[in-house]
């Protein structure tokens, strides 16, 4: 313990703080005395300034408490424990704190009983509480976005929500506790509220959302605004979740959303790519229910271009791209959807190892099944019609050298070992050509 040489004393009082003690010891010639009083100091300097620039935040000014929610954002070195404290809401009631009514529920279910009111002195008052003892309102930082987020203005709210971005990433604690914070205001009245809080739960990176959270999220999918929508199937892209209902409760949301704004369309089918990318495990066992297989009958035949039927084949394909297993799966129809799909809609569907059916060398090839031997006979067929040309200025010789371009150009898409000699055709003496380069400016 630090000696007390340095204190003054009058008429055996101290008239000075603890703080004024320790700091005449930063100068001391010892440096373990100096370290010993740095240590010894009681709060941070920027914990200090966080504490009282909090209590601002329920300024009588709306323009000073927008103010001080965007100061707060900038100091990214304070402590977590006062970063959680801007978190905290006690309710009061008669000087003492007043239980939420699940917190009363939680205690008296692990207690094993409830009260019957036949107990001797139930009702007996409590002990006396000394008013003078009693804190009210803890020091620090405590409850000042619970504040931020419910203020009546809306640029406090959306103040308080930026300050969320910036802190999070200093603290993972803090950021998990931000995530119901964040998820309630996707309900608020204002349109830039809500925006801004999907992309800010964007931003701090949120892993796993639970079951009730993701029922809050997705309620938003019917949201008239059309940027809500397509900001929160941003968010479900990187989103993970931890069962099979919660990925049957998104693929039933994002179908009402289909269903009602089908201008969504390409939104909603990204989505479900990034989810199915992101849950194969999840996505396993629901393959029989999605694609209404029977391990005995045959089923009818999905219409191949209802939106819907589509969407969950997106999201099936990508999770297979992960999951072999599940290809057993599919039934015949279903590997003829593929093979449609992958070469319609190649962004969203993945090249799969399909059982039974070729590959080319690293998991690619045209619509997803055609062998290598398959894209060189189409190859030759496209030479073998072109020299049927004798004259360019013949009727229809100019149309069939245009398709046979745009034909040549996607096989080099879809099947990069042939994609050389799609790109450079031998010359032949009928056409005076030697390559779909050249073709189209002859």
């Amino acid at each position: 313990m630090i000696g007390g040489g340095a204190s003054g004393v009058s008429g055996g009082v101290c008239v000075r703080d603890a703080q004024s003690v320790i700091s005449d010891y930063f100068s001391n010639q010892d440096p373990r005395v100096r370290t010993a009083a740095i240590k010894a100091m009681q709060v941070r300097l920027v914990d200090d300034s966080f504490g009282k620039i909090s209590h601002v935040v329920s300024d009588g000014s709306w323009v000073v408490r927008v103010q001080a929610a965007k100061t707060l954002s900038n100091m990214l070195q304070v402590s977590p424990q006062f970063l959680e404290q801007t978190l905290d809401k006690k309710l009061m009631s008669d000087l003492r704190r007043k239980c939420t009514a699940h917190e009363r529920a939680k205690e008296l279910y692990a207690s094993g009983e409830f009260s019957s009111g036949r107990k001797w002195a139930d009702d007996a008052p409590k002990e006396k509480v000394d008013t003078s003892a009693v804190n009210l309102i803890a020091s620090g930082a405590c409850g000042a976005f619970v504040h931020g987020l419910e203020d009546e203005m809306y640029e406090v709210r959306i103040a308080a929500v930026d300050a969320f971005s910036a802190l999070a990433q200093s603290s993972a604690s803090f950021a998990e506790m931000c995530l119901d914070f964040l998820v309630d205001m996707f309900n608020d009245e204002i349109e830039a509220v809500r925006l801004q809080s999907i992309h800010i739960l964007r931003q701090i990176s949120i892993n796993t959302l639970r079951e009730d959270q993701l029922d809050t999220v997705l309620a938003v999918l019917e949201d008239s605004s059309r940027d809500i929508r397509e900001a929160l199937h941003e968010l479900l892209c990187f989103t993970n979740v931890s069962t099979k209902e919660c990925i049957q409760l998104a693929l039933l949301e994002l179908l009402k959303n289909l269903t009602k704004y089908p201008t969504d369309r390409n939104s909603v089918w990204k989505c479900l790519k990034f989810l199915g990318c992101r849950h194969p495990t999840l996505v396993l066992p629901l393959v029989p229910e999605l694609l209404s297989t029977h391990p005995y009958f045959h089923t009818p035949e999905p219409d191949m271009d209802g939106p819907a039927y589509i969407a969950v084949l997106v999201l099936v394909f990508n999770a297979a791209q992960s999951c072999p297993t599940m290809t057993a799966l599919f039934s015949d129809h279903t590997f003829r959807h593929y093979t449609y799909l992958r070469d319609s809609l190649s962004h969203l569907v993945p090249p799969l190892r399909l059982p039974g059916r070729k590959q080319a060398p690293g998991g690619s090839g045209i619509e997803g099944s055609r062998s290598v031997e398959s894209a060189q006979l189409f190859l030759q067929q496209s030479l073998s019609r072109v020299s049927t040309i004798q004259n360019l200025q013949d009727p229809g010789a100019q149309d069939l050298l245009n398709f046979t371009i745009r034909d040549l150009q996607r096989l080099g898409e879809l099947q990069t070992e042939l994609a050389g000699a799609a790109d450079f055709l031998p010359p032949t003496s009928a056409a005076n050509y030697c390559s779909p380069r050249c073709l189209s400016g002859c």
